[in-house]
């Protein structure tokens, strides 16, 4: 009995911790520089590998999520995207004016081939814009599948994408 105590608290602790740490990464610094117009956003980008078309195991992407804070706002969202075997898929976020634009890529992989028939590959995403932005674009090579409009709202927005977005068509 006196084990399992120690664990649950070990357990409470560690996760104080962890979301400490997670809060503070997350939160604007004192001397953080806001994002500015017209400048790139840094972003990140991660990958949950690829799996035949026919057997998308991504029933939950298809999602784009918007948080305004002070003088930024926090983007981020998960996507999969069908594309022919020997491509993979790359995200590219660009500052174009007042607006931003996220454009799923295919180029060509030249790794090993994961099958003959379309692919299905999830990627994910985050970074942060001016909150004063005009729009934000979301392509998938030449077709734009969402268009946001800035509404300066204060409250979290969340927009579904297509899933799987067709990166073929």
């Amino acid at each position: 009995m006196d084990d399992r105590i120690g664990y649950a608290a070990l357990a409470l602790a560690v996760g104080l911790l962890v979301g400490a740490a997670g809060t503070a990464a997350l939160t604007p610094q004192a001397g953080d520089d806001a994002p500015q117009l017209g400048d790139d956003p840094a972003y990140w980008t991660a990958g949950s590998g690829t799996h035949p078309a026919d057997e998308n195991p991504y029933g939950n992407a298809g999602w784009f999520h918007e948080v305004q804070l002070d003088d930024r706002t926090v983007l981020t969202g998960n996507a999969s995207v069908v594309h022919d075997p020997g491509e993979r898929v790359d995200l590219n976020v660009t500052a174009v004016g007042d607006d931003y634009v996220f454009r799923f890529e295919t180029v060509p992989d030249e790794g090993p081939k994961k099958g003959t028939g379309p692919q299905v590959s999830r990627i994910q995403w985050g970074t942060s814009v001016a909150s004063d932005y005009g729009s934000i674009e979301i392509w998938v090579n030449d077709e734009r599948v969402l268009t946001i409009e800035n509404d300066e709202a204060t409250t979290p927005r969340l927009f579904f994408l297509p899933n799987p977005l067709n990166a073929d068509a």
